[in-house]
């Protein structure tokens, strides 16, 4: 070593054994000629309760209160401006304010802000009037009109949600809420706290958020233009000091009280600060005593999945850690919690279980590394702190992680990585901070570099590493090492970082002098003169090779099957939701294709499981042959393959790979001694055909396959979409209709029933309509046919007996001249119930005022009966109770002359089908003279129903049929209107004559 470098090497110790304490709040860095700028800030007018004022003078809430706190601790001057919402952001933009101090975080936002650590997350609701109880949550505002204030992020919101064309924009608060307030519109989309507290200021009671929240929420934070990295850095700074002083918690509870957002906690502001203060200490070298691994000779032949994951987790001596971001659960192996001096038992799979123990001065550091990684910022997580072990001591680890596993939207759902104790590493640097002199004999690769990027020494250990002697590396720039696994641009932002930060650290595939390309764990840190002037770099690297074969393992593991090399569940379940999002830009289909080998089992009981593992090898092997280009074949599990077929212009491009599945899957296949034959089932669905999600596309191939199975083998079957949707309709519709029945959505309505001749009322039909929340009011025919032999039937129909007695009771009680007989339809599957007398007693029991002979039962569906002579008896029981019978629809089947003879019915309803068009069909006019003259051989009473007009029921009189119904007469009603459509109804002149 030289005496240049010893000097620098000693001044080095000597600035780091300083404690050197930088405060940027007294260093002024916005200034204008040398002097300190006064910032024109902004803020939104009456935006409660963190804005609450309507002019520059009367500026006031807890944002305005917050930001004078941190100015004060910054030593920043400025002027506030109070305007409404929508002119301060479009200043902002304009250059005309500098900073905006209530401003929510979006990524639209971002391309023309930085922000600083949020100060408050508040959530969205939905505002409604108080009686305004068609919304209940944001599934209801399709059809509604929406406030929105201009250029808010509920604004953004709305307008990603696809109500554009739906909103109403305001420039303020309170002009919106009034509006709410005034019927004039539906909703309004706002922050729930801000509307409460505005709600209160304006004293509107009308007006409330719905319990169900809207699905957006706010981060608020001080905003800066971009390009402010210094101005940013000193607001950051001085929010730390109040945060950490008790001011932001006095402001906090001044201003929200019991409101329920919530303040930033120090650990969750640790996810947003980034270094605030520049470094200007750089470590002049350290040391890293580097573990000699002594291993065995790895075995030759991983077949078993223990053996490769025996080699994966314990190869490096790291402990490993694998968490389930979803259940919030960690998996820790048994080296991990040796390290720290846990047995295997002592440690379970809660998160704090690591957490817990991390050093409290750590765990800041910690958890920015760990969510800039979540964020998907960094493409693996690395973090180095101290660890508390079992006896209290504190080891030092390297934390190394990566995501394996993301959803659609790219959150993190697992994530596994390794601990290593770098204990002994952090004792070395330690040491070189003492003493420069064993800088050569460091374990650590150290290289330093002049201002131009020229080598000027290097350690031993990086000559080991690199395979370079020093005498060859001396003089040269780093350029010498650099392979073609990294970008250009890489490097050119990894020196961008180097010269603003002042350091930079991250992974390097580097080269040797024999060309093998390794991987380097590098840290590269500027060193500066007393003026600030960049004088050399150092560069400590170390070889962290076999940590990423053995992170690649890791992946590899989670990614392919073990035995066969396929993609598994996890690479398939995203490889098929990329495929479908292709789809839509290239305009092409995709086909899902399900195998199951024929016979697998038998196989592998009578030949055993190696034999078995051979064989699905080879179809394996074989079936990857068969795939084009761009396609996917993954193990599902045992015997079941996935495939996804990728580039589909037709439907039918799939059917060649098919045949070609079939084939590869029944060709014999030697294995060993043996010679086997086996064939495939195979299900298929198209997409977007199958307009279902990627779960759903492989459980219809799987149903499909089923198909091709059950139909004899070796075939494949596309799966049927329509039948698919028929089915769920079917369901919905079963579903719909059970959730009406315990949400009392069905009513009753009331056709009377007449004497034309006398103009006597005799009674009315109860016919049963769905008041629908949506739809409004449903004929029988669009829900009575779905539930035509379901059980829900027989419920509904006891629904409407009791409903009818119930009316004829509140008839009766208002003893006017009404019909109090009233005729429910009874469907067959009812009253084949053998029951049935039984559960009719319990009802009109149940109403011990109605007379039971007020209650007639038209039996429908006739036809449908089954056994006649056990009908029969169930009618004669019944009959005892008190109620009468009558066969409605009659003519239409094909047993009616049955039915007269063996059902004990004393009246018959002539189907309007016939009656309707009786009067210009001379076929239809024949059958209802015929049913006339029937009913009078039998000695029975008829009635007719579809009398639409006076000549049908002139015409009716003559053939001697005089009792009728229908929309000549009156129209269902409900039974409110039908005290006073008795009163003035009468019969028609012709009819009386």
């Amino acid at each position: 070593m030289n005496l240049k470098t010893r000097r620098l090497v000693l001044m080095m110790l000597i600035i780091i054994s300083t404690k050197t304490s930088i405060t940027l709040a007294n260093t002024p860095i916005v200034t204008v000629q040398g002097q300190q700028k006064t910032l024109v800030v902004g803020s939104e007018q009456n935006f409660p309760p963190f804005a609450t004022g309507m002019t520059d003078s009367t500026a006031d809430g807890f944002t305005v209160d917050f930001w004078k706190a941190v100015a004060t601790e910054a030593g920043l001057k400025y002027t506030i401006r109070v305007l409404p919402f929508r002119q301060v952001l479009q200043e902002f933009k304009e250059g005309e304010i500098d900073v905006l101090i209530n401003l929510a975080i979006s990524d639209e936002r971002s391309q023309f802000a930085d922000f600083s650590v949020p100060h408050v997350i508040v959530h969205g609701a939905i505002f409604v009037r108080e009686n305004k109880t068609s919304i209940q949550s944001e599934n209801d505002l399709s059809d509604q009109t929406i406030i929105v204030l201009d250029a808010d992020l509920a604004h953004d919101y709305a307008i990603a949600k696809g109500w554009a064309e739906q909103l109403i924009l305001v420039d303020t608060v309170a002009e919106g809420l009034k509006l709410l307030a005034s019927g004039k519109h539906d909703a309004m989309l706002l922050s729930k706290l801000v509307g409460m507290q505005s709600l209160k200021l304006l004293g509107l009671t009308n007006i409330k958020p719905l319990n169900t929240p809207a699905g957006f929420s706010q981060k608020f934070a001080f905003a800066v233009p971009q390009g402010q990295a210094d101005l940013l850095s000193q607001i950051n700074e001085a929010m730390a000091i109040t945060n950490s002083n008790g001011i932001y918690t006095t402001l906090y509870n001044k201003w929200f009280g019991v409101y329920s957002e919530r303040k930033l906690t120090l650990r969750e502001l640790s996810k947003y600060f980034i270094p605030l203060i520049a470094l200007f200490l750089v470590i002049f070298g350290y040391f890293y005593h580097r573990r000699q691994v002594e291993r065995k000779q790895a075995i030759s032949v991983l077949q078993k999945s223990e053996e490769r994951w025996q080699f994966a987790l314990e190869g490096s001596g790291d402990g490993v850690w694998d968490w389930d971001v979803v259940n919030s659960t960690v998996w820790f192996s048994k080296q991990f919690k040796k390290i720290i001096g846990y047995a295997e038992h002592e440690i379970g799979t809660g998160l704090d279980e690591r957490s817990s123990r991390v050093h409290p001065n750590d765990m800041p550091r910690v958890m920015v590394d760990l969510h800039a990684h979540l964020d998907g910022q960094t493409k693996t997580y690395i973090s180095e702190h101290r660890m508390r072990c079992k006896d209290g001591s504190y080891k030092w680890i390297l934390d190394r992680g990566m995501v394996i596993k993301r959803d659609a939207a790219g959150k993190a759902l697992r994530l596994v990585g390794v601990h290593t104790d770098i204990t002994d590493r952090k004792l070395a640097e330690n040491k070189l901070k003492l003493s420069a002199t064993v800088f050569s004999h460091a374990r650590e690769g150290i290289m330093i570099t002049d201002a131009t990027s020229s080598i000027v020494d290097v350690n031993n250990t990086y000559t080991e590493i690199t395979g370079y002697s020093r005498e060859e590396l001396i003089g040269q720039t780093p350029n010498m090492f650099k392979s073609d696994k990294q970008s250009p641009e890489f490097f050119e932002k990894m020196w961008q970082t180097v010269n603003t930060k002042g350091y930079w650290k991250g992974e390097i595939w580097n080269q040797r002098k024999n060309g093998e390309v390794f991987a380097e764990l590098k840290t590269i840190s500027a060193v500066h003169d007393e003026h600030g002037v960049t004088t050399h770099y150092v560069a400590l690297g170390n070889d962290i090779t076999l940590i990423k074969n053995h992170q690649q393992q890791l992946e590899h593991i989670a990614h392919y099957d073990l035995l066969t090399s396929l993609p598994n569940r996890t690479l398939l379940a995203d490889r098929l939701s990329q495929a479908m999002l292709q789809c839509g830009r290239k305009v092409q289909s995709l086909a899902v294709v399900f195998l199951d080998l024929d016979h697998f089992k038998e196989i592998n009981d009578t030949h055993g499981h190696d034999v078995g593992d051979e064989l699905l090898i080879a179809i394996s092997q074989r079936m990857k042959r068969v795939l084009r280009e761009g396609d996917t074949l993954a193990r599902f599990g045992g015997d079941e393959f996935v495939a996804v077929l990728v580039g589909l212009t037709k439907a039918e491009d799939y059917e060649p790979v098919l045949e070609r599945f079939l084939l590869a899957a029944s060709e014999p296949i030697i294995v060993g001694d043996d010679t086997l034959k086996i064939s495939a089932s195979i299900g298929v669905t198209l997409y977007p055909q199958d307009n279902a999600d990627a779960d759903q596309l492989v459980r219809h191939a799987d149903q499909a396959m089923y198909v091709a199975k059950e139909s004899g083998k070796n075939r494949y079957h596309l799966f049927d979409t329509a039948h698919d949707n028929a089915v769920k309709a079917q369901r919905e519709s079963l579903t719909a209709i059970r959730r009406a029945l315990d949400n009392r959505q069905f009513v009753l309505y009331y056709q009377p029933k007449v004497n034309m001749k006398t103009g006597t009322i005799i009674g009315v039909e109860a016919l049963i309509r769905w008041q629908h929340p949506k739809r409004g009011l449903l004929n029988p025919i669009a829900f009575l046919p779905v539930i035509e032999d379901h059980e829900m039937m027989t419920e509904m129909g006891e629904w409407v007996i009791d409903t009818a007695l119930t009316q004829i009771s509140q008839w009766q009680g208002l003893a006017l001249n009404l019909p109090l007989n009233i005729s429910v339809n009874i469907a067959a599957i009812q009253l084949q119930e053998s029951d049935f007398a039984d559960k009719l007693a319990t009802l009109l029991a149940a109403h011990p005022d109605v007379e039971p002979h007020h209650l007639e039962l038209e039996v429908l569906e006739t036809s449908a009966i089954n056994n006649m002579q056990r009908v029969s008896e169930i009618m004669n029981a019944c009959i005892k109770l008190g109620v009468s019978f009558s066969l409605d629809d009659f003519g239409t089947g094909f047993s009616s002359l049955t039915q007269l003879r063996r059902l004990p019915a004393n009246l018959i309803k002539i189907d309007q089908s016939f009656v309707r068009d009786m009067l210009i069909d001379t076929d239809d006019f024949a059958i209802v003279e015929g049913v006339v003259a029937l009913t009078k051989s039998f000695k029975l009473d008829v009635i007719a129903e579809g009398v639409e007009s006076i000549e049908h029921g002139t015409a009716l009189l003559k053939l001697g049929c005089e009792l009728a119904q229908g929309y000549g007469i009156a129209r269902p009603m409900p039974a409110a209107d039908i005290p006073l459509w008795v009163n003035y109804w009468k019969p028609d002149n012709a009819w009386k004559a």
